[in-house]
């Protein structure tokens, strides 16, 4: 879901993606995407290959919230490092993802909406879904 979010509509007009979902792509104002992890990040449930990808596509930015990164990272997730693909992972995230250090530089990136951004978070769990409408408009962690 990520991943179509935050790409090009341009280049999803030549996928599978369906025509009413690259129409209304076209005309949302999607410029923020979280990416929400219940655990840690050696936990990540994604691949280095789809991680890569992407933080990867045009104009995305990557982001990671320092504090969950370390709180994250536990003596068994250190043991877990260890292990090539996690290592490898873990050790792209950190090169390639900004830390955001404040909650005044967290609000001033969600709220730069002169790109697209993905921020990934760690040791979140969604507590309540807040109505916009007939949709979803925020939750709240």
């Amino acid at each position: 879901m990520s991943r179509i979010l935050l790409r090009n509509v341009d280049d999803l007009r030549t996928s599978d993606a369906p025509q009413p979902v690259v129409d209304q792509l076209a005309n949302s104002n999607v410029h923020c995407v979280e990416m929400i992890g219940r655990r840690g990040i050696t936990q990540a449930a994604f691949t280095t290959k789809e991680i890569k990808e992407l933080c990867n596509l045009d104009g995305i930015t990557t982001y990671m919230i320092k504090q969950e990164v370390e709180d994250s990272l536990t003596d068994a997730s250190k043991l877990e490092l260890l292990l090539r693909g996690i290592g490898r992972r873990t050790e792209f995230l950190k090169e390639k993802a900004f830390a955001i250090e404040t909650p005044e530089q967290y609000l001033h990136v969600v709220n730069d909406k002169s790109k697209k951004k993905l921020i990934l978070r760690f040791l979140r769990n969604p507590v309540e879904f807040y109505r916009k409408g007939v949709r979803i408009g925020g939750v709240k962690l």
